[in-house]
């Protein structure tokens, strides 16, 4: 019986991936001839957008517009074949790497660029809007978008004025008076990956939980969750809204919350659900005998998880994963981003499985 493994993206880095998927078919064919290893695209938990654009065959597109301070960022985006879907990598214009840690100022911290990349890409054929890698060190709760696309923000003596991360307790009102209906008509999509949640104040709040990217040290983050307290609650008020407390609303240090509150056709969705969903993902599962991935990638693994996939997990932290029913774990403790470790962890794998098989 042929034996096919399916191997998602494990390395960030393309060509050590293939590199990998090489060595484990040649030790592979040393032991079990008719088994093999094949490349499983449709899941690339590093660079989402590379995939999703993989899947329409269309390419990824830059453009520059504002970083989360005052210097300007390529921003990742692209179309769907049809091009009624644009797709964002917001990570690319709030992510962590586009200010150094020191030069962060986390007071100043602007979604200002979304806003800016929205207007130059989305034009009269697009339907739907969709944000992929959420990781953001903007603390503004995506108030800088929407500035940017119109909406007018007040201080306590009526005047309008620049909003930041900082300044959020300062909004005493807001006007959609210049903001374009045509935003309103868009569907929009935030696609989740993160495994670690937070909330948007309390014991792990993203003040508190995400300080080591926006750089806020412990008086700042006090003062953070001070002025985003102030404003969600005053939203949720204004609005006739109750999204301070809702756990998807703190999604992207809270980009997720201004989207919620401020647009009316608002999804906010695991990003490997939503692909298989919108794709023939499902279709792909069935081709593979088994799927090998890391024990981190736990959306993944609840897909496998609900389509009963016999799933090999390589565990990469100290104390051994919940696992489902369809997964052996494998406590081989691998350090994830080193290509030694993994290599010698399928080795492992290998001999492990055909362990009464010879050449």
């Amino acid at each position: 019986m042929a034996e096919i493994y399916a191997i998602g993206p494990l390395l960030a880095d393309k060509q050590q991936n293939k590199l990998l998927l090489k060595r484990l078919n040649a030790d592979l064919k040393a032991v079990a001839p008719k088994a093999s290893a094949i490349d499983f695209p449709y899941v690339d938990h590093y660079h989402p957008l590379k995939m999703i654009l993989g899947y329409h065959k269309e390419p990824i597109r830059k453009q520059l517009c504002a970083g989360p301070g005052k210097f300007q960022v390529e921003a990742s985006y692209g179309y769907s074949s049809d091009r009624k879907t644009v797709y964002i990598d917001l990570g690319t214009i709030l992510g962590p790497q586009t200010i150094p840690r020191l030069a962060r100022t986390p007071l100043n911290t602007s979604s200002r660029g979304v806003g800016e990349l929205l207007k130059k890409v989305v034009g009269a054929e697009t339907e739907k809007v969709v944000f992929v890698n959420p990781e953001n060190i903007a603390t503004d709760l995506g108030m800088g978008m929407f500035s940017e696309l119109g909406v007018t923000f007040f201080d306590q003596r009526g005047l309008p004025f620049e909003v930041s991360g900082g300044k959020l307790g300062q909004i005493a009102s807001f006007s959609f008076e210049h903001f374009d209906s045509r935003w309103q008509k868009l569907q929009y999509w935030l696609l989740d990956n993160q495994t670690e949640k937070s909330t948007l104040t309390g014991e792990q709040s993203i003040s508190q939980q995400h300080c080591e990217l926006t750089g806020a040290s412990p008086e700042l983050v006090k003062f953070l969750e001070q002025e985003t307290k102030k404003f969600t609650q005053q939203v949720d008020e204004l609005l006739q809204k109750q999204l301070t407390n809702q756990p998807q609303a703190a999604l992207g240090n809270g980009f997720a919350f201004g989207c919620l509150a401020f647009f009316r056709q608002v999804i906010v969705k695991d990003q490997i659900a939503a692909f298989a969903e919108n794709t023939d993902f499902e279709t792909r599962l069935q081709q593979a005998d088994y799927f090998v991935t890391l024990d981190r990638y736990g959306p993944f693994r609840e897909l496998l998880a609900q389509h009963q996939l016999p799933t090999l997990v390589l565990q990469t932290t100290k104390d051994p994963p919940k696992s489902s029913p369809n997964e052996l774990v494998l406590p081989f403790q691998l350090a994830d981003t080193e290509f030694e470790q993994l290599e010698k962890g399928m080795q492992a794998l290998v001999g492990l499985l055909y362990f009464r098989k010879t050449n």
